[in-house]
């Protein structure tokens, strides 16, 4: 079998997306035919920091199921919001850090 190269696993993998959203994000606010591209620059740099984040839960923790909430019986399991990605891994509100982001 090949060895894949990169980052593996899941926190490889969400440091690899988190990557390509920046990088998309920068393409979108330098295309000019774009007109949302501000909002559209918005969303993909949360998304990448969000990611950003949860893998660097997944590193602190080594626990894949910390990136989730807690589960609730019938419904499907949701990833943690970037807002609580930061609470936990910057827990100082006043940090100037969490809250430029």
């Amino acid at each position: 079998m090949k060895k894949r190269p990169g980052n593996p696993g899941l926190r490889g993998k969400l440091v690899e997306k988190s990557i390509e959203a920046f990088i998309l994000a920068i393409e979108t606010i330098n295309r000019l035919s774009i007109k949302y591209r501000v909002e559209s620059f918005c969303y993909l740099m949360c998304n990448a920091w969000e990611l950003l984040l949860k893998a660097k839960i997944l590193d602190a923790e080594s626990n894949p199921k910390s990136i989730y909430y807690p589960a609730k019986r019938g419904e499907k399991r949701r990833t943690l919001a970037l807002r609580d990605c930061l609470k936990r891994v910057v827990s100082d509100d006043a940090d100037p850090v969490r809250r430029n982001l």
